[in-house]
């Protein structure tokens, strides 16, 4: 039998896990933590990608208190991993509402769109986050998406054979000098 490399071991004893059994784990580690040391926790689980941790500490954290940051990162967890979406557009909108200058909140909501299936909204939201400052993250998820530019043409619609020609040429055009 061939030896298996370390990332299907790796793999393969993720599926072994229970994860309502992660979930006692993660109460437990968190079991007297201050509000602040919740949010803290929760929002470094989240940028290492572990949702469910993050998830626990701040629902836990939002019992006592709440701020925009808390209500922006909880949706997205929400929606995450418990497909809250309705809940997780509330609370994304109403930390918006409460600190409309933060781009973070805008990619939190902007994903959760995606999460949808709403990817119109999702760009929209994106778009506004990036109207109140430059964020790469926001860059990185259009990016992804695949946006395309406005048809040269306003007035006529992206397909025109007129739009597609024109978009064409100057695509395949050299750049200035």
């Amino acid at each position: 039998m061939p030896p298996r490399d370390p990332e299907t071991v790796t793999f393969m004893s993720l599926l072994d896990k229970d994860p309502h059994d992660r979930l006692e784990q993660v109460e437990q580690e968190i079991v007297g933590l201050q509000p602040e040391d919740l949010i803290s926790r929760g929002l470094d689980a989240l940028t290492k990608g572990d949702s469910l941790y993050a998830l626990v500490c701040l629902e836990r954290a939002a019992r006592d208190i709440s701020t925009p940051e808390l209500l922006s990162n909880l949706g997205f967890c929400l929606a995450k991993e418990r497909a809250q979406f309705e809940r997780a557009i509330e609370l994304c909108s109403k930390a918006i509402e409460q600190q409309p200058a933060s781009t973070t909140f805008y990619l939190n909501l902007g994903r959760v769109h995606l999460m949808t299936g709403n990817k119109k909204l999702a760009i929209e939201t994106y778009q506004e986050g990036l109207r109140h400052g430059d964020d790469p993250r926001i860059r990185e998820d259009l990016q992804l998406m695949g946006i395309r530019r406005r048809p040269l043409l306003k007035k006529l619609d992206r397909e025109h054979p007129l739009n597609r020609s024109l978009g064409y040429l100057l695509r395949k055009r050299p750049p200035k000098k």
